[in-house]
C-alpha cells in the first residue's frame, strides 16, 4: 500500500503528536508499506530517512504556527499514486483545504488527536474551523481514530456522535518497552533528594503543560527532599525561571533542556516520581505517561478525560485535580513521604505499561485500513 501521512508536526519537532506519526510511520514503512509523510515548512524539501520514509515539507504559502496552507500539497497529491490519506488533526488551513477539495477517490482516515482550546487569535481561528468545518470533514472521513473513547466522548467530537459512531476506532498509543525499562532504576536506599520528573515543550503552543501549577505545589513542600527536573525547552522557558526565582525554589530545580532522544530513558529510570499536571483538555493522552510507566516510576497525572486513562488510578499513579495547586501539592505530598508505596507503584506501572504496544497499534492501523468502508487498492 501507498500511505499519505498528513501532519502539522514531525521530527526533529517535539510534540506528542510528532511522535506518534513518527512511531507509525516508520512501522508501516518496515512491514513493506510506501510511506510518505507531509508537513509544512518554510522552505521545500524531500527527503528519505533511514528508515525508508519519504518526508515533504512543502512550503506554506500562508502559515501560522504549525498551521498553514499550501496549494502544493495538491498538485502533489494528484501527482502520486495514494491507497489511503491518513490525517493527523488538528492541522488548521491544510483541513480546511481537504473539506473544501479532497479528492473523492482517495479514502481518509483521520486520527483526531485533541480539542485546541488555546486562547487569542489561535482560539478564534480553533472556533471558526469547529463551526464550519470540522463537521464537513468528519463526514468525509472514511474512518476517525481516536486514543482514548473517554476523551472522545467529552471532546469537540460529541455533538457529531451519530455521524461518526460507526466508523469509529479506539486505538491506543503505544510505548517502546525496550528503551523504557526500570533496569537502571535507583535502589531505595538512596539518601539523595527524590527525583522527580517533568517533559514537555516550554513553548507557547504547550502553555497546558501546567508547569506553574507544578512549581507553585512544590513550593510548600519544602520541609520534603525533592529535586525537580525539567526536560523540554522553548519560548517560555525564562518565564518558567523567573518563576522558580519568585517562588524560591531555584536551587531545588534543574531546567535540562532538550536531551537527546537516547538520553532520555535514563532520565525516566533515575526518577523517583513523574508528574503530567496539565490543565485543560488541550492534553488528551500523555504518552509521557505512558513512558514513566514503562520506565517502573510511579506518576502523577491531572484527572482529564484521556489522561485518566493512562493509569490505574491508586495503582500505578495518583489523579490530581487540573489546574487545583492544593490538589497536586497534596499528591505529590502523599508520594513524597510514601517510599513502599511508590515502590509498589513503580512495580504496578510497568506491568500496566506492558498493555500499550507500538506493533499492536499499527496491527490495528493495518486492519482499518483494509477494512469497509475504505476501498483501499493495492
Amino acid at each position: 500500500m501507498t500511505i499519505v501521512f498528513v501532519t502539522p508536526v514531525y521530527p526533529p519537532y517535539r510534540a506528542g503528536m510528532a511522535h506518534v506519526a513518527y512511531e507509525e510511520a516508520v512501522h508501516l514503512a518496515s512491514r513493506g508499506h510506501a510511506v510518505h509523510v507531509v508537513t509544512l515548512s518554510k522552505h521545500r524539501s524531500v527527503v528519505q530517512d533511514e528508515h525508508g520514509v519519504t518526508i515533504h515539507r512543502l512550503r506554506a504559502e500562508l502559515a501560522f504556527g504549525n498551521a498553514g496552507w499550501a496549494f502544493e500539497w495538491w498538485r502533489w497529491l494528484r501527482e502520486v499514486p495514494v491507497d489511503v490519506v491518513h490525517l493527523h488533526a488538528p492541522f488548521f488551513g491544510v483541513q480546511e483545504q481537504m473539506v473544501l477539495s479532497f479528492p473523492k477517490e482517495i479514502p481518509l482516515v483521520m486520527s483526531y488527536h485533541m480539542d485546541l482550546v488555546a486562547h487569542g487569535f489561535v482560539k478564534r481561528v480553533a472556533a471558526i474551523s469547529r463551526a464550519a468545518f470540522l463537521p464537513r470533514l468528519l463526514k468525509r472521513a472514511d474512518r476517525v481514530i481516536v486514543a482514548s473513547r473517554d476523551y472522545a466522548q467529552s471532546s469537540w467530537l460529541y455533538p457529531h456522535w451519530e455521524l461518526i459512531e460507526k466508523k469509529l476506532a479506539e486505538i491506543p498509543f503505544g510505548v517502546d518497552l525496550t528503551r523504557f525499562c526500570p533496569s537502571s532504576r535507583l535502589p531505595l536506599t538512596s539518601t539523595q533528594p527524590l527525583r522527580i520528573l517533568f517533559v514537555g515543550a516550554l513553548d507557547r503552543a504547550h502553555y497546558f503543560k501546567g508547569l506553574p501549577e507544578l512549581l507553585r505545589a512544590l513550593e510548600g513542600l519544602r520541609e520534603h527532599e525533592w529535586r525537580l527536573t525539567i526536560v523540554g525547552d522553548g519560548d517560555w522557558r525564562a518565564r518558567y525561571e523567573a518563576l522558580c526565582r519568585e517562588l524560591y525554589v531555584s536551587d531545588r530545580v534543574t531546567f535540562a533542556g532538550r536531551v537527546q532522544s537516547d538520553a532520555l530513558p535514563a532520565m525516566y529510570a533515575q526518577a523517583g516520581m513523574f508528574v503530567l499536571p496539565s490543565v485543560d483538555r488541550s492534553e488528551a493522552f500523555g504518552l509521557v505517561a505512558l513512558e514513566a510507566q514503562a520506565s517502573g516510576v510511579p506518576v502523577i497525572v491531572s484527572d482529564l478525560p484521556g489522561v485518566r486513562t493512562v493509569i490505574d488510578p491508586g495503582k500505578t499513579g495518583i489523579l490530581a485535580k487540573p489546574g487545583d495547586v492544593a490538589s497536586l501539592r497534596e499528591s505529590l505530598e502523599t508520594l513524597l513521604g510514601d517510599a513502599p508505596r511508590r515502590q509498589a507503584m513503580g512495580r504496578a506501572a510497568r506491568a500496566h505499561a506492558e498493555r500499550y504496544s507500538w506493533d499492536v497499534h499499527v496491527d490495528m492501523l493495518e486492519q482499518m485500513y483494509h477494512s469497509e468502508p475504505l476501498e483501499v487498492r493495492g
